[in-house]
C-alpha cells in the first residue's frame, strides 16, 4: 500500500506508546503544532486504541492503530511522529515520509536488542529501524545515541 498511495506532506501521524496513550513527546509536539501558525494548514491524525483519549478539534482525527485503515493513514501521512514503533514493527523505508522518533525515557535501561525477552519481530525492527530525526532528552543522550 505504501507504493500505491499518494503521500500528503501536510498530514502528520502521531503515535504514543503504540496507541495506548495521548502523552509524552508526541503529545507535546502535537500541542505545540496546534498553536503554531506555520502548521495552520496541516492535518493531524492520532493512531490510538481508544479515540476518546485525544481532545477533539477540527484539524485532528483518530484512527484505530489495530485497523487496516491505520496502514492507509500511515502510507498517506508525510510525517510520522512517535515514541515507539509508528510503523507497527513493519520495516518501511522510503523518501516520501519524514520519521521523527522521540523515544520515551532515557537510555539508562535495556533497549532494543539488549532486552532479554523480545520476540523476533521486535528484535528485527530494532535492528533495521531508520529514523530521519531522533530527539535527545539532554546532553548525555545527544552524546551517546
Amino acid at each position: 500500500m505504501i507504493f500505491f498511495t499518494k503521500t500528503d506532506k501536510k498530514q502528520i501521524l502521531f503515535v504514543s506508546f503504540s496507541g495506548r496513550q495521548y502523552s509524552d513527546s508526541p503529545r507535546a509536539v502535537y500541542e505545540k503544532m496546534l498553536t503554531d501558525s506555520r502548521f495552520g494548514d496541516y492535518h493531524f491524525v492520532w493512531g490510538v486504541r481508544n479515540d476518546h483519549m485525544v481532545p477533539p478539534n477540527k484539524r485532528t482525527v483518530c484512527v484505530n492503530i489495530n485497523s487496516l485503515g491505520y496502514y492507509r493513514i500511515l502510507a498517506q501521512s508525510g510525517v510520522w511522529i512517535g515514541n515507539t514503533s509508528v510503523e507497527r514493527l513493519i520495516h518501511v523505508s522510503g523518501r516520501q515520509h519524514l520519521y521523527l522518533q522521540t523515544w520515551h525515557g532515557i537510555p539508562l535501561k535495556h533497549l532494543g536488542p539488549d532486552e532479554p525477552e523480545l520476540n523476533f519481530l521486535t528484535r528485527y525492527w530494532y535492528k533495521h529501524a531508520k529514523f530521519d530525526l531522533l530527539t535527545a532528552s539532554g546532553k548525555y543522550d545527544q552524546k551517546n545515541i
